[in-house]
């Protein structure tokens, strides 16, 4: 599966904030992974919602 540019970049960045937060904020990591699940789930079925609309209205 190939994906977009944007969400590739978004992947790239994040990963890189992750690795940041992991050197220098040790405590903080259990909680930014919780969240950053959380965002990723309500994206997905956000997208999910939006493509069955565009279906059925269109």
């Amino acid at each position: 599966m190939v994906l977009p540019f944007g969400v590739s970049l978004a992947v790239v960045i994040g990963g890189l904030i992750r690795f940041v937060v992991d050197k220098f904020f040790k405590k903080k990591t259990e909680t930014g992974m919780i969240v950053a699940s959380g965002i990723f789930g309500g994206e997905t079925i956000t997208g999910v919602i939006i493509a069955f609309i565009v279906m059925f209205t269109a």
